[in-house]
């Protein structure tokens, strides 16, 4: 018997929702509150970017989360409204859990709607422009089980 894919009853196995703030060219501060059914979290992150998020360009970031959480993001821009973007997250200091994912995301108007996909999870995800260096965004969570 292979290795098989089934779908977990309860839809949405967590969400987070994000609040950001980019004070300089380079730099990002944020809020993000984390909900599942492990637990629930709120942690302050500042984040390290190489490229300005609100020009239109390619860009890697790197964001440390005040538990301790540590995230590294890339994007590479495909067309004028399409990106492709990397992820990996480390959320302790054990690098064995850390993981990955893919995200497509496409650019609708002033905000950003995404589907990723890695490390046993498919998630969406959505982020709006709120004032000129200001974004709010949500994700929403879904864990495959594995038999």
């Amino acid at each position: 018997m292979g290795l098989k894919s089934i779908t977990n009853p309860d839809i949405i196995s967590g969400f987070r929702i994000d609040l950001s703030n980019q004070l300089s060219k380079h730099f990002q501060l944020g809020g993000m509150w984390h909900y599942s059914k492990a637990e629930t979290e709120f942690s302050l992150n500042t984040a390290v970017i190489s490229n300005s998020l609100t020009q239109d360009s390619d860009f890697i970031a790197g964001t440390y989360h005040d538990n301790g959480k540590l995230e590294s993001r890339g994007m590479l821009k495909l067309t004028d409204d399409v990106n492709l973007c990397g992820e990996i997250m480390f959320p302790g200091t054990d690098p064995t859990k850390a993981y990955y994912a893919v995200e497509l995301a496409a650019k609708i108007r002033d905000s950003l709607a995404g589907i990723k996909v890695g490390a046993g999870m498919r998630t969406f995800s959505y982020m709006q422009l709120l004032a000129t260096n200001t974004f709010a965004g949500f994700e929403c969570t879904y864990m495959v089980k594995y038999l």
